[in-house]
């Protein structure tokens, strides 16, 4: 899940890779679902959420729809912004100093949890 929060995007592959292995801790495939969904695009965010679910693994499908809901904001804002034609880019940033060790994605500076 650290990966996924800093946004590693690299490890996407080892992490799909993973998921597809037997853990006796099935919370495993939760953390890993939502690692897939947040090294996604917004725009392969459906071919991921949809990846976790082919699996057939429910906890690794849960864990992605968690992430998905996080993510909904963020996943509004590059829906809005296609539909008014905006040229503006949202990008992803890791403050240096950040409570969790979380990333936020951004929209013009403006974090996601502070437009609602």
């Amino acid at each position: 899940m650290a990966l996924g929060a800093c946004g590693h995007r690299p490890a996407l592959g080892l992490i799909r890779e993973l998921a597809q292995r037997p853990f006796e801790a099935t919370m495993v495939y939760a953390a890993l679902g939502d690692t897939i969904i947040r090294l996604s695009t917004p725009d392969e965010t459906a071919h991921s959420l949809r990846w976790c679910l082919e699996t057939n693994i429910p906890m690794l499908a849960g864990g992605a729809l968690r992430a998905v809901a996080v993510r909904r904001p963020l996943l509004d804002a590059v829906r809005r912004e296609a539909a008014s034609g905006s040229s503006t880019t949202v990008g992803w940033t890791a403050p240096a100093r950040s409570r969790g060790a979380r990333c936020r994605a951004t929209e013009r500076g403006v974090r996601p949890e502070e437009r609602l």
